[in-house]
């Protein structure tokens, strides 16, 4: 029998695709939206580390094809300009809330 363990991540690389699909979307509409919206938008986007690790869990336990080490390789090097984009929006968001960017 083989290992199948790669159908599980493919859902960790299609999730983290189409968060950084959200990311895009959300910087095109950001000044649009209510403050309750962005919040939830920060809060879905933060997911974006913890989907990579997964995905970076996965390849150091060897269960990674070698299909999905290219597209973990693509999607670390967008979640780098991704995490920039979440950066600005967040202090956005942070500014127009009149308060200090911290997590308490």
């Amino acid at each position: 029998m083989t290992n199948v363990h790669y159908l599980y991540y493919d859902r960790w690389i299609k999730a983290t695709y189409r968060l950084l699909d959200y990311v895009v979307e959300s910087a095109r509409t950001w000044h649009e939206m209510p403050d309750y919206r962005k919040h939830g938008r920060l809060t879905y986007l933060g997911e974006l580390g913890p989907n990579l690790s997964i995905l970076q869990t996965g390849e150091r336990a060897g269960k990674l094809s070698r299909s999905q080490i290219r597209q973990l390789r693509n999607l670390e090097r967008l979640a780098k300009q991704a995490q920039g984009t979440i950066k600005v929006l967040s202090d956005d968001y942070e500014a127009q809330r009149g308060r200090p960017n911290d997590d308490n």
